[in-house]
């Protein structure tokens, strides 16, 4: 018999549920009165398909996460005088941080998946995030909410019909050193076991057993809660300390100062330089700007956003008047520290006198290295904005706090990755070399003060007085290095040995000036290549006023690079010793061209230039890359070859005359010339060439945060590539190497004797001819992709689309990728007509035989050819490029 039918249970009148949750905290709209579950704004969320959760409208999520990080200043707080709700009285939270072991970088590793899954099991969860009844009426429950930010994949993940229910808020336990070094580690520290604080912060967790893999960390967290203990024998290190409102610890920051002074003379003593003497400072005690004195003297650099603040030039022996907020509270900084001197751009250099402008643009490398410490505004929109909590006291965040029971929590308030991603001074291009390039770097937010040298980093709100990682000299740290080095001898295999499990990663440190020292690391082309596109990536992803500026802003770093690894230098920002695969360069997204710099150089458009290796290109291997050489106007116009390749140098007959790169050798063993215009070197000048270009593999790092802004959560150590790989034996004939003895047997190409455009290239190399046809699937991910962590930044992945080539002579439809933000539009606009191509490296094509050929897709005006693409062509008989029409051609590139 059918059942009965049952009417459905009696719902509350309005008045009644609105009465029921007036005191529930929404963590989606950050408002009172409902649950998540009954949030208005989940109907502006779309589904991408029935089954999936929901997607808020960009601008929501930009205003949601500014509402976390502004959490102090708006948000609910029950006073703690008020009684705890009955839930959070059961979750007894102090036996949180001292029962539960704290959860890990480590513990996302796979292999140690069945002990960080007991650990997830031992979390308190608060409840279903769906339903979760935060009351402002409970200051722990106020807390929690202050502290915590649901991210899109955590919205997605609660909104979903089928699983969504299952989400709970969870306090996870960190140890609060992980908060300033997410890498660091010491011997038990997985297991609880350490000298450090603990803290708490929240997250989302579906299933025990895929959180482990899925937990943020500690460091990606929008806030954390701790103790505060106060300080003496047997307190924690970095334990919580208690935050001023209304003025920075100066004495707090004059500490951090003068450790570093006295422990980390390899890696944060300012460079001093010749060029500083051509510099102007303003001497705070009396407001003149002076000179750079004769005897060597301490400056603080600012750093800051101007905002369209137009000020008066000066000139030394000026007495100033009145200036913008941000730049008087500078010079009160500056007192406060002890120091006398300041440099401001906008007051140190003529800003009406263009040849002194253009000279002291020069010397920004030098003035940020050699400054004693470097000021950075960090929240403000203009220079009258002033520094928060020395003149500005507007806005200020103050710190969570909460009473329980007699005990103090506070909050450690943001990261300074946080922090530095959500400030307008990251957005701006002038300000990325200014805190790149300084060795010792103050942060002054509308939070707290934070201190980053490149070394260790500190903030007001943990007390680092008696923390051993802060109080490591070089010299120790440099013990420690050696002693993982020994371990990692004994025992190769275990990634797990990297450097910055001792000595952290930081978020801005100077990649110039890397500990160890560059003579006790290797470094290969490719590391000092990627790491050259990394700075590019960051550089290209911020606004600047002025296209003409292009160059100018990223001239610091430039010059660094010069003197650190691009010894010949750069042309129109691309490094001379790696121009052809720098002339691969791909855009993230859309470009707006920039007159006055040539199309090929990513400074010639405005975007966001991807940091990546096209196939063909991600290796150096000399016997197999094509003959090229490069042009460009010289200091007097005229023809000056700046580049001059040629594979037949170091390609050898025997295979027993190769060397384990790959290069072919001459009589005796002798080296080949490299192509670039450097001469064979031995014996002991061999060794201290080898020794200058060395650096620490882990240098790339350095852009863990001011690059990826922490966009993903994990980063996953990969193994570093050998730049040089020995050339396999191909199938037939090699159509570019016999382009390239030809090319050494012909006579030069005849060069112009009229003077050269600057932004033109004159170019002598290998143009091949293609008719390509669109294939299905189109688009594909780099053949790497299964090497990379699922949660890396999608801007680091070498996301191409796919087409297919038939070369005479081949029964098989050869793969051509496309890159960057126009492989699509390229493709279905020239599909089925033939196209030129300029080759400018190869590589092996997995273990065939074949190649892969990195190409430039280039259109003609007659002699002169323009940039349109970046493409990859697989073959697997190099001989097939014969029937490509393959052809040395000499023209103009603009």
């Amino acid at each position: 018999m059918p059942r009965p039918a049952t009417a459905p249970p009696e719902q509350p009148p309005p008045a009644k549920r609105a009465a029921k949750y007036a005191a529930c905290l929404c963590l989606l709209c950050r408002q009172a009165g409902h649950v998540l579950q009954s949030c208005p704004s989940l109907l502006q969320g779309k589904r991408q398909h029935k089954n999936s959760g929901l997607k808020l409208p960009d601008e929501l999520e930009v205003a949601r996460l500014s509402a976390v990080f502004n959490s102090s200043s708006s948000s609910a707080a029950a006073p703690s005088t008020n009684p705890m709700c009955q839930r959070c009285k059961n979750m007894d939270i102090f036996t949180a941080f001292t029962n539960s072991i704290p959860f890990t970088l480590d513990d996302k590793d796979p292999d140690h998946a069945n002990r960080a899954k007991r650990k997830i099991l031992q979390i308190r969860a608060m409840g279903p995030v769906l339903t979760l009844q935060l009351l402002s009426t409970c200051p722990l429950c106020c807390l929690i909410f202050n502290i915590t930010y649901l991210t899109e994949d955590d919205l997605l993940d609660v909104t979903n019909p089928i699983s969504g229910s299952k989400g709970q808020l969870v306090l996870v336990p960190a140890w609060t050193v992980n908060r300033l070094e997410r890498d660091l580690q010491w011997s038990g520290y997985a297991k609880g076991e350490g000298p450090f604080a603990r803290c708490l912060y929240t997250t989302v967790r579906q299933s025990p057993d895929e959180a482990y893999a899925r937990t943020i960390l500690v460091d990606w967290a929008m806030d954390a809660i701790g103790v505060e203990e106060g300080s003496g024998k047997g307190v924690p290190a970095l334990g919580l300390k208690k935050v001023d409102p209304r003025t920075p610890d100066y004495n707090m920051i004059s500490g951090w100062l003068r450790r570093c002074d006295d422990l980390h003379h390899a890696t944060c003593k300012p460079a001093l330089s010749d060029g500083l003497r051509a510099i102007k400072l303003v001497d705070v005690e009396t407001r003149k700007i002076i000179d750079y004195p004769p005897v060597r003297c301490d400056y603080i650099a600012l750093s800051y956003v101007w905002g369209g603040v137009v000020q008066p030039s000066y000139k030394a022996g000026d007495i100033l008047p009145a200036v913008p907020a941000t730049i008087e509270d500078a010079m009160v900084v500056t007192r406060s520290l002890g120091k006398r001197y300041l440099w401001v751009d906008s007051l140190c250099i003529d800003q009406a006198n263009l040849e002194e402008k253009l000279v002291q643009i020069g010397l920004m490398s030098a003035i940020y290295s050699g400054a004693w410490a470097t000021i950075i505004c960090m929240s403000g929109q203009s220079a009258q904005s002033g520094l928060p909590r020395v003149g500005a006291l507007e806005d200020i965040i103050p710190q969570l706090a909460c009473e329980i029971d007699g005990r103090k929590m506070l909050a450690t308030m943001p990261t300074l990755s946080r922090q530095i991603s959500q400030s307008p001074w990251v957005k701006r291009a002038w300000t990325f070399q200014e805190g790149l390039l300084s060795p010792r770097r103050l942060f002054f937010t509308r939070h707290q003060v934070y201190f980053e040298c490149n070394s260790v980093q500190c903030c007001e709100s943990l007390d680092d007085s008696s923390s051993s990682f802060h109080c490591k000299s070089d010299d120790q740290r440099q013990a420690s290095l050696d002693e993982l080095r020994r371990a990692v001898s004994n025992n190769p295999y275990d990634t797990e040995m990297i450097p910055e499990r001792i000595l952290g990663r930081g978020v801005l440190r100077d990649p110039f000036r890397p500990f160890p020292k560059k003579d006790e690391q290797n470094e290969d082309e490719e590391d000092t290549f990627m790491k050259y596109m990394k700075l590019v990536y960051t550089y290209t992803s911020k606004k600047m006023t002025s296209d003409g500026d292009a160059i100018h802003a990223f001239s610091a770093v430039l010059t660094r690079l010069t003197e650190t690894d691009y010894q010949r230098g750069f042309v129109q920002g691309l490094p001379v010793e790696d121009l052809p695969r720098a002339l691969l360069w791909t855009h993230v997204g859309q470009s707006r061209r920039r007159i006055g710099f040539p199309a090929w150089s990513w400074a010639g458009w405005e975007g966001w230039v991807k940091p990546i290796f096209v196939k063909g290109a991600r290796y150096v291997q000399r016997a197999k890359e094509p003959p090229l050489r490069l042009w460009r106007a010289g200091t007097d116009g005229h023809p000056e070859l700046i580049y001059d390749f040629n594979p037949i140098q170091w390609v050898s007959e025997d295979p027993e005359e190769l060397d384990e790169k790959g290069n072919g050798t001459g009589e005796e063993g002798e080296s080949r010339d490299d192509g670039l215009g450097t001469s064979d070197v031995s014996g002991e000048e061999a060794e201290d060439s080898s020794s200058d270009e060395k650096d620490s593999n882990k240098s790339l790092d350095f852009a863990s945060s001011w690059l990826h802004d922490r966009s993903s959560d994990e980063e996953v150590e990969k193994p570093t590539r050998r730049a040089y790989r020995a050339p396999r034996k191909v199938r037939g004939a090699d159509t570019v190497l016999e382009l390239a003895r030809a090319m050494l047997d012909s006579e030069e190409p005849l060069i112009p004797a009229a003077k050269v455009d600057p932004n033109v290239l004159l170019v002598d190399g290998i143009i091949i001819r293609l008719t390509f046809k669109k294939a299905r699937p189109q688009s594909c991910p780099d053949s790497d992709a299964e090497a990379e962590p699922h949660d890396i930044d999608e801007n680091l992945k070498a996301h191409s689309e796919r087409c297919l080539v038939e070369l005479p002579g081949s029964s098989a439809k050869h793969e051509l990728r496309f890159y960057g933000s126009n492989a699509i539009k390229v493709i279905n606009k020239r599909n089925g007509k033939a196209q030129d191509f300029l080759l400018l490296a190869r590589e092996d094509l997995y273990d065939e035989g074949g190649l892969w050929n990195a190409l430039l897709l280039i259109d003609w005006d007659g002699d002169t050819a323009s940039r349109v693409a970046v493409g990859s062509l697989g073959i697997d008989d190099p001989g097939l490029l014969a029937s490509a029409n393959a052809h040395r051609r000499f023209f103009k590139l603009r």
